[in-house]
């Protein structure tokens, strides 16, 4: 058993080491040849086409969501404390739509009077 194993490794190191190496290429590329090569792709490939026509149309998008500007910030501010309440429970509260209270909540953490904690809950940052 020893020594069909031995055979076995014997064979598999063999393979292993001179089976990888690549058969010499008896017709190597030359410079000039991929340089032929690449000209005539490029005189081939002149007008290429897209696969699928693309419609690119724009879309108006209304960045004053917030209707009432401060004061429906100021509103929402007012509503939370120190301790972490769940945005959801502030979107019933506030009577807001739940993207106007979302870009509330950004615009507010972006001036850093709002912190984010976890289990979606938000609150005043102490100062």
């Amino acid at each position: 058993m020893a020594e069909k194993n031995t055979q076995l490794f014997e064979g598999f190191h063999q393979f292993n080491t001179e089976g990888r190496i690549p058969a010499p290429n008896p017709h190597p590329a030359t410079f000039d040849d991929i340089f032929v090569s690449l000209e005539r792709d490029a005189q081939n490939n002149t007008t290429k086409k897209p696969s699928q026509n693309i419609d690119i149309t724009t879309q108006s998008i209304d960045y004053n969501i917030t209707h009432d500007g401060d004061q429906t910030s100021e509103k929402l501010f007012e509503l939370l404390s120190s301790s972490p309440l769940l945005i959801d429970e502030l979107i019933r509260t506030s009577d807001l739509p739940a993207k106007q209270v979302s870009t509330i909540l950004i615009e507010l953490e972006l001036a850093g009077r709002v912190e984010r904690h976890p289990g979606n809950r938000v609150s005043r940052i102490a100062k």
